[in-house]
């Protein structure tokens, strides 16, 4: 058997000149663009592949012996190439019959700085990216473990870390507030994706992700409202001016025809600019107190620490959609539990709600069955019912989950498109 190694090896670039890239060929399809007797000698050992990646490998590289008996292969994230696939089957055939060939896909670890990433991110691929990680997070085969939250030697200083994993991706979230940091000129709120290979457990990419969380979150938010609100909702109510509350705007304003947004924050020059920078997106925005706000939304989102109920469950009309994405740790709360039981409940994660999100406020009715909670990627995909009529209202609790960030890096991994090692 040959283990493949660029040791020894040199490139040659003019032994098949006749061979050009055809378009991608999934590993899949080996077996029909082979000769039977070659394709079933060669087998593929991944190895530091990036997950997901290796299946869809773009960039690629081959090095031969002078005596073509050895092949060595690099691969970069995308897909695999009609002249690798020729590549390989000229080496293979070179071969004694008994002697395997076995291809080795080879990938350093990725980096993605928080420039690259801010750079890179776009709501349409987040709305993709976390559409996909909420349909994983509902399947059987998916895992997402307990968030871990703790603080460092300051105690405004607070982290947290997320893990989950899928068929296609492994990983961690490490989400950071450093509450002093604005005074170095930094955001209090950062994140990093660690992507661990599938196959080895090895580190197979670190996405600095500050801003790209932000567009994470709205678009878990988008995704929910897309399936729960209303087709001809125009009013929006947020609740906060911060960093988040623009995203959630903007992301909203992509899949509903919103019209006017009325914001709910206390009286500061950060709440002016936040309502100005709206109006400069063409809404139309201002400032009014909670009960005018609620009273005359479509769609209600609350970004904000709260530890006691935002607004009075009786000023919410008929039909209306709300979006509780602050409460993320244990003793935050948004809404009244009067709200919450008269209302069709929804969520990222059930077992992770009931413990850091919304619905711990309600857990003891939930685990007894009387109130139900619907997780969204069963929405997405018709096992579970979403909205059911325009008078009912629905809530969808946004605790974030660790699956959101893992396929939100492979999304980055993708739009940068890597360029091969060789």
């Amino acid at each position: 058997m040959f283990m493949l190694s660029p040791t020894g090896m040199r490139k040659t670039p003019s032994i098949y000149p006749e061979i050009e890239p055809q378009g991608g060929v999934r590993r899949a399809d080996f077996a029909a663009v082979l000769p039977a007797q070659i394709s079933e000698i060669i087998r593929f050992e991944p190895f530091l592949g990036i997950p997901n990646c290796a299946k869809r490998a773009k960039y690629i590289r081959h090095f031969v012996s002078p005596r073509f008996d050895r092949l060595a292969i690099r691969v970069a994230p995308a897909r695999f190439t009609m002249n690798a696939i020729q590549a390989l089957a000229i080496a293979a055939a070179t071969l004694p019959n008994d002697e395997p060939l076995v291809a080795q896909e080879v990938f350093g670890m990725i980096y993605i700085s928080e420039e690259e990433s801010a750079a890179l991110v776009t709501h349409e691929l987040a709305f993709e990216a976390v559409r996909r990680a909420l349909v994983a997070a509902a399947s059987k085969e998916s895992l997402v473990f307990p968030a871990v939250l703790g603080r460092a030697r300051e105690a405004t200083n607070t982290f947290s870390i997320k893990s989950g994993s899928s068929n296609d991706l492994t990983g961690v979230k490490i989400g950071s507030f450093w509450s002093r940091n604005p005074a170095r000129g930094l955001p209090r709120h950062n994140s990093t994706i660690v992507l661990l290979d599938q196959d080895t457990g090895r580190l197979g990419a670190v996405v600095e992700a500050g801003k790209v969380n932000a567009y994470r979150t709205a678009a878990a938010d988008a995704v929910a409202a897309d399936l729960l609100a209303r087709r001809q909702a125009k009013v929006l109510a947020i609740f906060g001016a911060g960093n988040q509350a623009g995203f959630e705007v903007t992301a909203l304003a992509r899949i509903r025809p919103i019209e006017t947004v009325l914001v709910v924050a206390s009286p500061s020059p950060r709440r002016d600019a936040f309502v100005d920078r709206i109006g400069d997106h063409g809404l139309t925005a201002r400032a009014v107190p909670a009960e005018e706000a609620v009273r005359a939304a479509d769609i209600v989102v609350t970004a904000t620490p709260s530890r006691q109920p935002l607004f009075d469950a009786t000023w919410v009309k008929p039909g209306t959609h709300i979006v509780s994405m602050g409460s993320d740790a244990p003793g935050k709360r948004e809404l009244a539990s009067e709200l919450l039981s008269r209302a069709s409940l929804f969520c990222d994660l059930p077992s992770q709600s009931i413990q850091i999100g919304e619905f711990q406020h309600v857990r003891e009715s939930i685990e007894a069955g009387t109130l139900i909670v619907t997780p969204i990627g069963d929405v997405i995909e018709g096992r579970g019912p979403g909205r059911r009529s325009d008078e009912e209202i629905t809530v969808f609790d946004s605790s974030g989950i660790s699956l959101q960030d893992l396929y939100m890096a492979e999304a980055l991994i993708r739009a940068k498109s890597v360029p091969p090692l060789i």
